[in-house]
């Protein structure tokens, strides 16, 4: 049989292409065409996908909006928490100040890990705040202790969801310092349901906390405890030096 010269292939290609593309839109197979997902405004801060929604489009580093009536800071399961216990009330006016990472987390869950080379299918995305700093703020202030956090987050859509996200959790913001050029950290998470692991590819900001320029002399004041989480550790190093002076506790979460 001669060969059929490229240009004809070509062409019989598309024409195939062109055919099962009026089949799927006549017997209305065909999906809405796909729009890039910037999680918006009207969503909540923890996303969930399923096959069959339409996939989103990243870029890099990964946007994430705000979504939804009330943000699930760090819980990634529903915008409705679950009732807790209050902290005793001499507690309440105990502020625990953390110095540490706040992050977006993209945790995409696969029937089983993939091969070197291998294209596979996740079977649901979460997106969600992330850190361990953040987290425990987070939990701390909704058992309604004041809580600051300082960290590094850049002047980006990542942190300024980041930033807001916290303060609707009542947490003070204030000393997390917006670097412009940096890019605010992430982690994709892929969770391996076979085995029952997860796999996490973290991207730190560039640049950690200044000791110098990013630790103000007041730092501690009205602050009952420390609290680090092993991130920025000059910064974190001159904070537990002041606080010892200060004898004020510090605490540390050893990952």
């Amino acid at each position: 049989e001669t060969p059929i010269p490229l240009p004809k292939r070509l062409m019989r290609s598309l024409a195939v292409l062109l055919a099962s593309c009026l089949f799927a839109l006549c017997t209305g197979l065909c999906p809405p065409a796909p729009t890039a997902l910037h999680f918006g405004a009207s969503q909540p801060w923890s996303h969930r996908t399923h096959l069959g929604a339409r996939k989103p489009v990243v870029a890099s580093p990964p946007s994430l909006a705000r979504r939804g009536n009330r943000p699930t800071m760090m819980t990634g399961k529903s915008s409705v928490l679950p009732p807790v216990e209050p902290v005793p009330e001499h507690l309440k006016d105990k502020k625990v100040l953390a110095v540490g990472i706040a992050a977006v987390d993209f945790i995409a869950t696969v029937e089983s890990f993939p091969n070197p080379d291998d294209k596979i299918r996740s079977t649901s995305l979460n997106v969600m705040g992330g850190g361990n700093a953040a987290n425990t703020l987070t939990a701390l202030r909704r058992l309604g202790m004041p809580c600051t956090l300082m960290t590094k987050l850049g002047a980006d859509g990542n942190g300024n969801l980041i930033k807001s996200e916290l303060e609707a959790e009542g947490v003070d913001t204030s000393l997390c310092v917006s670097q412009a050029g940096l890019d605010s950290p992430f982690t994709y998470i892929i969770v391996d349901q076979q085995t029952a692991t997860r796999t996490c590819i973290h991207t730190p900001i560039q640049e950690e906390l200044d000791p110098q320029a990013d630790v103000p002399s007041d730092v501690l004041d009205g602050v009952s405890l420390v609290h680090m989480d092993s991130r920025s550790t000059l910064a974190a190093i001159e904070v537990a030096r002041m606080a010892n002076e200060a004898g004020v506790g510090v605490s540390l979460d050893i990952e």
